[in-house]
């Protein structure tokens, strides 16, 4: 065997471009040698040092990224824009997650498209919940330089143009069949990224690169540390109580879980319908609303971190200009006051859950000390919105019999509930015959009436007849003794309490 090797050196210069070629047959002359080929990549030596500049530009822009303890769940979808277009999109629309969508950009007039131009999706994109991820030129394999080149860097400059208004920083890997590549393998592995030339281009040109390194699909770390190559779980044959068992591991590992699936196989027979779909994502809701997950779109997943932060002090910040999602504290009543747009001049924790652009901005307000109420306001378009009390916290029912003093029983109820600043009292079945005062019950902090209050109730005392009940504004209720209600003598009030909310539920729940 014979190899030559040349390198380019021209007008003085180097060009730093190496070629090569071999032969195995040496016995005639001119030796038949193999077409040279340049085994320097675009990238040269320096894809390494390429990609750390464009991961801490992808850093910059779209970090830190904070679960606060939770895991997290991510959803890609692979082109299929007919049915991305009819079932998926308004099922995340409606619960407002960001998602993803990995497009070809030579692909736009494959029929599973239904039709939807790069302008559309633009459209979508400026929306807000819609991020894009590249996935090359087509689903064809290539073993070529001018191959890799055309489906790896120049797809990529074509998906931008085609959507101007996505910042596309990730790549994911089409399944392309034949060679994969020349041993790429869709980056199976952390050598695919770097002993490879197309490896090597996809780093060069992508800040992040998803694969198919086993394991990462519903284990992924929430460190904050980027890798590449993380896989998926493939929905496309996966029932929804497979989803919600995967997702149930990830949330008791404390890990992330990124979900993929094919819009186009929607419906088709052996594969998950979008109702079944649908029902998965409402079991995520579920888990969302109980605190246990979040859900983050891939870029976000690459980012996450679940380590708990700490609160942000705000010292004398006004809260008209406070936008970025997050936590923060106010320890100083002084700072809370109108002129920093706070709903109460007290000391207390603001809870920010905006967009990415800052356009739409929920802020929650949770005052301490003596009135530990929550406030809630918007902003929208330019606006804020006035602050508005939450009047709807709710204690549930309690039952008080136990706390009956003096020999007074409820035979059947005693009861009190409170939502926000309206307290509820039943009564069913009062007995006070061998009660040794007029003094039933002192009702706890946080349901006593604002001011003195007297009542009849229904008494079969001599007869049936109505007798007085006091309810004084410290929480005392006095009745006659000897009083004794029947079934027909349960009695249900309604009164105002500008008492502190109870910060302990007396009595048992029922």
């Amino acid at each position: 065997m014979i190899s030559q090797v040349w390198t380019d050196i021209y007008g003085g210069g180097y060009t730093g471009n190496i070629w090569f070629r071999s032969t195995l047959s040496i016995g005639s002359t001119p030796f038949p040698f193999g077409p040279w080929k340049r085994i320097t990549p675009e990238v040269g030596q320096d894809y390494a040092g390429r990609n750390a500049m464009l991961l801490q530009d992808f850093t910059r822009r779209r970090g830190p990224v904070h679960t606060n303890g939770k895991a997290a769940v991510a959803y890609r979808f692979d082109h299929g824009l007919g049915n991305y277009r009819d079932f998926i999109k308004p099922m995340f629309d409606a619960r407002g997650w960001k998602h993803s969508q990995a497009l070809n950009s030579g692909q736009w007039s494959a029929s599973e498209m239904g039709g939807v131009t790069p302008a559309i999706v633009d459209g979508w994109v400026q929306e807000g919940l819609l991020e894009i991820w590249h996935h090359g030129l087509d689903h064809t394999d290539t073993g070529s330089e001018g191959g890799f080149m055309s489906r790896i860097v120049n797809s990529l400059d074509t998906l931008k143009s085609q959507i101007p208004s996505a910042t596309i920083d990730g790549y994911c890997p089409p399944g392309v069949g034949g060679d994969s590549y020349l041993g790429f393998n869709g980056g199976n592995s952390a050598e695919a990224f770097f002993n490879t030339e197309a490896g090597r281009l996809v780093l060069s040109h992508h800040a992040v690169s998803s694969g198919y390194i086993s394991g990462t699909a519903y284990h992924r770390k929430l460190d904050g540390v980027i890798r590449h190559g993380l896989g998926h779980i493939t929905a496309d044959t996966l029932s929804a109580a497979t989803l919600n068992n995967r997702l149930d591991t990830a949330i008791a590992n404390g890990e992330g879980m990124q979900v993929m699936l094919h819009p186009s196989q929607l419906n088709l027979t052996d594969k998950i319908t979008a109702a079944e779909f649908e029902a998965h994502l409402d079991y995520v809701q579920q888990k969302v609303d109980e605190g246990l997950v979040v859900v983050l779109s891939p870029y976000e997943l690459v980012l996450a971190d679940k380590t708990p932060v700490a609160p942000i002090e705000l010292g004398d910040r006004d809260l008209n200009t406070l936008l970025t999602s997050g936590t923060y504290i106010q320890p100083s009543s002084v700072n809370a006051g109108g002129a920093n747009n706070y709903p109460e001049g007290r000391a207390g924790s603001v809870t920010v859950i905006g967009n990415s652009g800052g356009t739409l901005v929920n802020q929650i307000y949770h005052s301490y000390g003596a009135t530990n109420r929550v406030w809630h306001r918007t902003y929208y378009s330019g606006t804020w919105y006035p602050w508005q009390a939450d009047d709807t916290l709710d204690t549930g029912w309690r039952d008080l019999s136990g706390l009956l003093t003096n020999g007074w029983v409820a035979e059947t109820q005693f009861r009190v509930r409170r939502v926000g600043d309206k307290v509820t009292l039943r009564i069913h079945r009062l007995n006070g015959s061998a009660a040794s005062t007029s003094s039933v019950i002192a009702l706890p902090s946080g349901f006593r009436p604002t001011n003195t209050t007297e009542l009849f109730i229904r008494s079969d005392e001599a007869g049936t007849v109505m007798k007085l009940l006091t309810l004084r504004w410290d929480g005392a209720m006095f009745l006659s003794t000897g009083t004794v209600t029947t079934n027909n003598g349960g009695s249900e009030w309604t009164f105002s309490t500008n008492a502190n909310w109870p910060t302990t539920l007396p009595g048992t729940a029922v």
